[in-house]
This record gives structure tokens, sequence and C-alpha cells, in this order.
């Protein structure tokens, strides 16, 4: 059933078996998981059935770095949580994922994939995307194309699902939970405060406050906290200030190691021929109300050779003027010219700007005054390579609480981040490597855009919106938050689930993964209460 917070009596006392902070992807997988367990439950959610401002303006931070996506937007507080606005981009995490890297800091779970893959066939029926899998091969034969597909010993293609409905969690999967009778969602309640004693280690209680100031406590013999990967740690790290840092913190890493998805435009692969690639690559394919979509990563053998990190590359089909060697060059030359100095080069630049001129100057008036002159610097061009990359963990990219307070009388988070140079260099690894790959060079020629680096990894940087790690998985207290089965380091009944268990990233968009772990704990939970 569902309860509007603001309608409970005083007099009404709320306990249950397991309490669910957080009505998002995992909260609502996790109730759907327990539905059947007879085991009474207590959801508890900010928002409602519906967008709120009010509700929205409790994820405003205190400060943001420079390009970051700021947080009051790339969230959605109400149930069904940011399923609300994604893009239903479907994938599982790499079998190197999970495994101790030499060369990638801080790297290596405490469970491998395949504890973790034997629910992903349940994870994807959630998403809508269940059925054939990922294997490429499958596809190819299916597609019966006779267009080029990337043919490489060091690159894998791999295929991404989306429905073409969207999965929204909230609306798809909580019909049975409106019906329940052992189950509770109880939307307009904002977690503030939690109860907790330090020598039986056991949460004894959360309290809630209403927008319209109704406070209650909900007492559980056990707490699952799924409020997402910012969230998560801002609660926890709120929580540690009145338990003097016993909550998972003892080593000081509950909102570090934050990591996400930058996302970078930093070259293009111009075939031999047009359309020469295979469309699922850049406009993929429909099959049973999916989209397929193919992409290129560095297979697991060639990251452990070079020693990169994790990447995946999409392709975006280009006009010849948005791939011009000579727009390209031209904006080289700008961007050293503000420098007072003159770019790596010059003369190449500077001819590659004089042979294109039609196209800067097609560039420069569409700009400027939304004028086409040259028709024939808007047919194809070839392909814009987009690349996601996989962060290396950093203990100095954190969520911390600032000084502002929001509506509640709660710390507003501040967020530190960075991309290091080493997954700069990372990237550019791979990017290299793919420009010279025998089976690539076949295709046509990759071309780098590292002298345009400064814009790349600045103004023209973008972001998956994926919060990851803040609240990590290890084997012990002095590298994590949360053990192998979720529960925070000090407790002995309070767990987390969510992409902010994650120790590592990869270069695939978490949500599969988050739903694949919270299914895992709630097998722990159905034995264990």
């Amino acid at each position: 059933m569902i309860i509007d917070a603001n309608s409970i009596e005083d007099s009404d006392i709320l306990q249950a078996e397991i309490c669910i902070l957080g009505g998002g992807v995992a909260g609502i997988i996790l109730a759907n998981e327990l539905l059947n367990s007879n085991k009474s439950i207590i959801l508890l959610e900010s928002g409602g059935e519906m967008y709120n401002n009010k509700t929205q303006e409790l994820y405003k931070a205190e400060s943001t770095p420079p390009h970051f996506p700021n947080p009051h937007f790339s969230r959605l507080r109400f149930l069904g949580g940011s399923s609300n606005h994604w893009e239903n981009s479907i994938e599982r995490l790499s079998p190197i994922d999970f495994k101790k890297r030499e060369w990638v800091r801080d790297s290596g779970w405490p469970i491998t994939y395949d504890e973790v893959a034997r629910f992903y066939p349940d994870a994807e029926d959630y998403c809508n995307v269940g059925g054939d899998g990922y294997d490429f091969n499958f596809w190819k034969k299916k597609l019966k194309s006779d267009d080029a597909f990337l043919a490489s010993d060091s690159f894998n293609s791999v295929v991404s699902k989306s429905p073409l409905i969207p999965t929204h969690f909230y609306s798809q999967h909580s019909e049975k939970l409106k019906n329940s009778n052992n189950i509770r969602i109880i939307k307009n309640s904002n977690i503030i405060d939690l109860e907790y004693d330090k020598e039986t280690q056991i949460v004894q209680s959360v309290t809630f406050r209403t927008l319209q100031n109704i406070q209650k406590k909900v007492y559980a013999k056990k707490f699952v906290m799924c409020l997402g990967g910012i969230e998560n740690a801002r609660m926890l790290l709120l929580f540690n200030e009145k338990f003097e840092n016993t909550l998972g913190n003892r080593s000081d890493n509950v909102g570090r190691y934050f990591m996400e998805h930058p996302t970078i435009r930093a070259a293009h692969l111009l075939p031999f021929y047009e359309y020469y690639l295979d469309k699922i690559y850049y406009d993929g394919t429909m099959d049973k109300g999916l989209h397929i979509r193919a992409r290129a990563s560095l297979s697991e053998d060639a990251q452990t050779k070079y020693r990169t990190n994790n990447l995946r590359m999409y392709f975006s089909k280009q006009s010849k003027l948005t791939l011009s060697d000579g727009v390209s060059s031209a904006h080289i030359i700008s961007d050293s010219l503000q420098s007072n100095e003159l770019p790596n080069n010059f003369g190449e630049h500077l001819l590659n700007a004089l042979q294109d001129i039609d196209h800067i100057s097609e560039s420069l008036l569409k700009q400027e005054f939304d004028v086409s002159l040259f028709d024939d610097v808007h047919r194809f061009g070839g392909f814009q390579i987009i690349s996601m990359i996989e962060q290396t963990p950093d203990r100095n990219n954190r969520i911390s609480l600032g000084h502002e307070k929001d509506q509640l009388g709660l710390k507003k988070i501040k967020i530190d981040f960075r991309i290091t140079q080493s997954d700069k260099d990372s990237a550019w690894k791979t990017l290299e490597l793919f420009a010279k790959d025998p089976g690539i060079q076949l295709l046509g020629r990759v071309r780098l855009l590292k002298e345009r680096e400064n814009r790349i990894w600045g103004s023209q940087l973008g972001f998956g919106q994926h919060h990851i790690g803040t609240t990590r998985m290890s084997h012990t207290a002095e590298k994590g938050v949360v053990d192998s089965n979720l529960k925070v380091f000090g407790t002995k009944n309070f767990y987390i689930s969510g992409s902010s268990v994650f120790p590592t990233g990869g270069h695939v968009p978490p949500t599969l993964t988050i739903i694949a772990i919270t299914i895992r704990l709630a097998h722990e939970l159905r034995s264990n209460v």
C-alpha cells in the first residue's frame, strides 16, 4: 500500500522487519524482490508519485566543480528516482572490471563477476531487455548486413540495448507493491536522523520529516539505504557526525572515491566509402521493441597488455563541415593564439585551413547569421568517436558536507572532482591503438584531436551523470564502507545498495549492475532476517 506521510497520526507506530530508505531503482527493486518473503517492509521516499519543485530543491548542492553536471538537475527526487529521465542504455560490466589490476590504483571488487552475473538475467527482465544477449556475433548473423563491421584482434564490438518505451521503475514495477499487505510505501518522507547503539552496533530507528513538518520514527530489524550515489554518502556523513564516524567511516572513506563516466569527443573515423560502416554502430537497429546499438572497446587482453583503463567508443554520423580538417585546424590555431603562442605544426594547420576555407566560411556564417552557402559541406563526412571512460578510484574525488543547510536543516553537499592526467593518458592511448589497428585501417583513417586537448577536457567535456563509488565495497573497513554483503562496517543491521558501493565504475551505465547487486542483497536479507 502507499501512504502519504503527511496523513500519519501522532499515535501511529511505524514498525517493520525491513526498512528501505529511498524509492529509486534500487529501492523499488529491493521491495519487489522481498514482496513474497512474508516480511513486513516499509519503504520511505522523499518525493511523491510526481515531480515536485520544493522536494527537488533538497538536492541543491553548496558547490560543484567547473564543467561538472549540477546534481540538482542530474537526479530526480520522487518515486522511481532518476529512472524517470534516464536514457535506458543497458549493458553488463566486464569481468575485468571486478579484478584487481596492478595498473589501476585501488581496483578490485570483494566479489567476482560470476557472483553478480548470475543475477543479470533477472535484472534485464526488470529493465525490459531480457532475452537475446550482448554477443555481437549473434546480432551480426541476425542482421545479415553487407556493410562493414569492425574487425580487430584488440577491439571488441559489443551491443547495448534500450527499450523503445522507457523503463520508469516506479510506474512499471509498483502495482504489486501498492496492492501488497506486507509492504508500505510512505511518500513525502525525508530522512533526517538515525538512532544507533554503539555497544550493540545496531541501528534502532530512522526519523523522517515532511515538508509540512510532520515527524515520525520508523523502527525495524534491518535498514537498507538506497538513496543514490551522492545522497547515500551525504546521509551517512550526517549520521557519522552524530556517532563519531562509527558507521563505516573509521578510515574516512565515506564520500571518497567519487567517480563518474567522463565522455570525450576526441577523434574522428573517416571511412574510405560513404556509409561503409554498418548502421548498427551509428544509427542502431530495432528488434522486438528494443533499440540495439554497437560500440567498440579494447579487449581484456589488450587492456592488460597496454595497461589501460576500460573505455567504450560510440560512432556518431557527421557532415564534412563538422569533421573538417580545416575547421579543426582553425580551432587549434585560435586556441593557441589566445595563449599568445603558435601551435605545433602551425604550417600544416594553416594549410588545412586554407584548403577548407569553404568549410570555415560556412561554419562562421551558420554561427553568426544562420546562413548556408555551400551545400556540399553538409554531406556525409565520417563519424565522430564518442568515448566514455573509466576513472581510476581517487580518494581526493569526494562528496563532503558544506556549511549551508537545506529546508530540513541538513547540511548541503560539496563536490570535489578532477580527472587525473593518468586517466587522460589512458584514454589517449586507447584511441591511438584504435587509430593504428590494422583492422580499423581497412575501414578508413582515424584522426586524433589531441591538439584540442584543453577544449576536449574542458568546455566540451561530457558526463554520463552516473554517481559511483562513495560508499565503496571492500573486504576491510580500511579500504571501504560496506562489506561484500553490502553491510556497513561497524553495524550489524545497516546496508547500502546502489552504484555508491561500486569499487570501480567500468565503462558502461551502472543501472543493470545496481539491480543485480540489489537482487543479490535481497537473497541475503530473506535468509537472515
